[in-house]
């Protein structure tokens, strides 16, 4: 996958530290042994609404609903998993609650740290943390009024 990350800079060494600090405190602490194991960590942005919202997540499963029996793939996209958590066969009103939570605070325009992180490996993308905050901002925001939002995307 092409993603037009732009304005991609490698960060620094503390702000690597930092990150894989932060990374370690959450379910998806393999990416920081990726840092930690050599692999760069680069900030960028996206600006598109479209791009955003055509990025895997990490979730093969919705409590319920599965994407490969919905959508013959792996992963959900970034688009898809609002819609899924409101489908009636999903039971997972917890993830719901959250990403609600989160778009309040993009229409509130109160939600000022982003922290997406992306993996690539392979040319393939996937967020790994931030699933519900991407979803919250893709679900408020426009095409036509879409903010630059900062992400972290480690190369793997």
């Amino acid at each position: 996958m092409n993603l037009a990350i732009l304005d991609q800079k490698g960060c620094t060494v503390p702000e690597t530290s930092e990150h894989i600090k932060y990374l370690e405190g959450t379910p998806v602490s393999q990416v920081a042994i990726l840092l930690r194991n050599g692999s760069p960590l680069y900030k960028g942005v996206i600006k598109s609404r479209e791009i955003l919202g055509s990025i895997p997540t990490i979730y093969s499963e919705l409590r319920g609903i599965y994407c490969s029996k919905e959508y013959s793939r792996e992963k959900f996209l970034v688009k898809e998993v609002l819609p899924t958590l409101k489908d009636p066969r999903c039971s997972d009103n917890q993830s719901l609650d959250s990403i609600e939570y989160f778009m309040k605070l993009v229409a509130e325009d109160l939600m000022k740290v982003t922290k997406i992180t992306i993996l690539e490996q392979a040319r393939n993308c996937l967020v790994v943390d931030g699933n519900k905050r991407a979803s919250a901002w893709y679900e408020r925001t426009s095409a036509y009024k879409f903010p630059e939002i900062p992400l972290y995307l480690v190369k793997g």
